[in-house]
């Protein structure tokens, strides 16, 4: 058996007079990846060489040795961060040094040819490249793929099981660092590179969950993750790609540190391919906000500035037990039950649609003008349904407009259709008071739920995909990808406060007991929970864990979340300490909700699971045909999306008869 072996290299500094800029993330990436490399839990390879801004000269001689010394049973993996470049007049794309001029790429510059050489002539049988760099698909073409006179004949003996190449972007596109914390410029790392670690570290990139994480799967959860965070942080869409010469089955490059129990790997009843939407959920003990889920999911029409609604107690009113599971024909994407009907997003066919609660037929489609929000869950108001769409342009796929649309919930029909911005719109909206509030990557909007006019724009920066969440009273909290937590002006706009909270960018928030709890998350995998005050955004308090994913849930003096590793916290609100906490299946996105003193959470090993709130016990469990998506709670019943699926099982013993 032979050796697993690494060439990380970062370029992050430049000569003077190069023509290019100085980077952040380089030299944080190489260190990021080798973590995840070394642990012999994940990666476990046998050799990590880390190549720290190296000339032309020293770089191009770390590659050939590398690839010189393998053995022929060896795995070899070469990593570049840094800059890329595919000059007009040259034959093969370059990788800059730190001495690279960039007005004389050919001579100052490592080419593709040159890595092609030393892929044709090393004896190992599985190679690895990933760059991370502007125009890099253009890298790989030339390295696997060039044509001429003097290109070497790429065989099955050379290439032996395979060479694989992961690019960050196509070959004309740009790739952009991610920052983890506007404060700490030490965390920048590169969106694609944070996504192949992120990937191997949680083993959410084991997409079939036998334990093993292939290439091919990593590259199909790093596509998806970056596609999403550029699409909300940057406004552009960094396209990865994938390229493979004479490869032979799937190379697996590393394990899942916690793969699903054997039990739990019954071949699935039925199958599409897994969606993993996030959906939004934002519940309070004292005061009702009305998101997406809270005016859905429990039934509650939306919060007023004179009456806040009080969350339901529980209650021996008789419910309807109704359980059943209809095939949709479509990817089933985030959905809300509210009054008799399930309101869902079909992710495939760019539709809303809108099902009997009591049998799953469907009552209505309506086609939307847009790609919906991976993130976005409908909001249900006045009778109408919101839902958000980013529409590519047609003449250049870097620009998105983003509008929203108001659907009426009964008949299916178009109230209004607003345009907004010239970003992609990743969050979900809000009501209160006759106002729709959304926000895009760059600004935060005050809408009329009359008519969809925009009563306010107020730039906040940075935006992420969290939605903004009102208190009732007339503030109205959302979150920059900066790291900052905005209290606005529901009426106009107005800057309350504006509050820096550590620990990465902030999820959507919650509102309880006069407070802000909000979580975080970076991408070295932690994250905190923060309490600010409401009114003047003084920090109270904060916890560590790992990356936040769901808005902190409020019943009492406990607060509940969940982190991307599938676990479960119940905080006291008191001591700022967890009470219980509780493993469920992992799940990109938020995954849970709350009704009648019970928690919901679903994730990717199929399983939805009902908890008790306060002991934090398994009350019951279901496993879908798929990953299921966030459980929406209406009427005794649980009703959930996985795939081409939409499911209703019984609240309270989670059986489908």
């Amino acid at each position: 058996m032979g050796r697993k072996r690494a060439l990380l290299i970062g370029v992050a500094e430049y000569d003077s007079g190069s023509g290019f800029t100085t980077l952040r993330a380089p030299l944080n990436d190489i260190r990021l990846l080798r973590g995840v490399l070394e642990d012999p839990k994940l990666g476990n390879f046998d050799s990590v060489m880390l190549c720290e801004n190296p000339d032309r000269t020293t770089l191009e001689l770390a590659i050939e040795q590398f690839f010189r010394t393998a053995l022929s049973e060896d795995l070899c993996l070469l990593y570049f961060s840094g800059h890329g470049k595919f000059p007009q007049e040259a034959e093969d794309a370059h990788l800059a040094a730190i001495d690279t001029q960039q007005d004389w790429m050919q001579s100052t510059g490592t080419s593709a040819g040159f890595v092609r050489r030393q892929l044709t002539t090393t004896i190992c049988e599985s190679k690895v490249v990933i760059l991370d760099c502007c125009t890099s698909g253009a890298f790989a073409k030339d390295i696997l793929s060039k044509s001429g006179a003097n290109k070497p004949k790429i065989t099955e003996q050379h290439f032996g099981k395979g060479t694989w190449v992961l690019s960050a972007s196509s070959a004309s596109k740009n790739a952009y660092e991610r920052p983890a914390d506007e404060d700490s410029p030490s965390e920048y790392v590169s969106y694609f590179t944070e996504a192949i670690a992120h990937g191997i570290r949680t083993g959410k990139a084991d997409m079939d969950g036998d334990g093993k994480v292939t290439v091919g799967e990593l590259f199909n959860y790093a596509n998806k993750r970056v596609l999403s965070e550029t699409r909300s942080s940057v406004g552009a869409r960094q396209q990865p790609t994938l390229s493979r010469v004479a490869s032979d089955g799937e190379l697996v490059l590393a394990a899942n540190p916690s793969p699903p129990p054997v039990k739990e790997m019954r071949p699935a009843q039925s199958g599409a391919s897994k969606k993993r939407a996030r959906a939004l959920i934002s519940v309070t003990a004292v005061t009702v906000i009305a998101t997406a889920a809270t005016v859905t999911a429990l039934n509650w029409p939306g919060s007023s500035k004179k009456s806040p609604p009080s969350p339901p107690a529980s209650s021996n009113a008789p419910v309807k037990l109704r359980s059943w599971k209809r095939g949709t024909g479509t990817s089933v994407g985030p959905c809300v039950a509210q009054a008799g009907s399930i309101y869902c997003v079909g992710h495939s066919e760019e539709k809303l649609y809108a099902f009997n609660a009591d049998n799953g037929k469907m009552k209505w489609e309506y086609q939307l003008d847009g790609r919906p929000s991976l993130q976005g869950v409908p909001l249900l108001a006045e009778g109408a349904v919101y839902i958000g769409v980013s529409i590519v342009g047609a003449s250049d796929p870097k620009i998105e407009t983003s509008r929203i649309h108001a659907v009426d919930s009964t008949s299916g029909k178009r109230r209004w259709v607003r345009p907004l911005g010239k970003l992609a719109l990743e969050a979900s909206a809000t009501y209160s008071d006759g106002m729709i509030f959304t926000s895009d990557a760059s600004d935060a909007y005050g809408i009329s739920s009359k008519n969809g006019r925009i009563i306010w724009k107020r730039q906040i920066g940075g935006g992420n995909m969290a939605a903004p969440i009102t208190d009732g009273g007339g503030f109205l909290y959302v979150a920059s990808g900066y790291g900052l937590m905005y209290a606005l002006d529901a009426s106009d706009g107005a800057v309350r406060w504006k509050e820096k909270v550590t620990g990465g960018v902030p999820t959507t928030a919650t509102i309880a007991n006069g407070n802000v709890y909000v979580g975080t998350s970076n991408a070295l995998g932690s994250g905190k929970i923060h309490a600010l005050d409401s009114t003047t955004g003084s920090h109270k308090w904060s916890y560590s864990l790992g990356e936040v994913e769901d808005a902190p849930i409020v019943v009492g003096d406990l607060l509940y979340t969940r982190t991307e590793d599938g676990k479960v916290y119940a905080f006291s609100t008191q001591t700022h300490k967890p009470k219980w906490v509780y493993q469920s299946g992992k799940g990109f996105g938020p995954r849970l909700t709350f009704s009648a003193e019970t928690l919901y959470v679903s994730g990717d090993d199929r399983l939805v699971r009902a908890i008790d709130f306060q002991s934090g016990k398994e009350k019951w469990t279901y496993r879908s045909a798929e990953a299921a998506d966030l459980p929406t709670v209406w009427d005794g019943t649980v009703f959930f999306g996985a795939s081409g699926t939409l499911y209703a099982v019984n609240a309270s013993d989670g059986k489908l008869t």
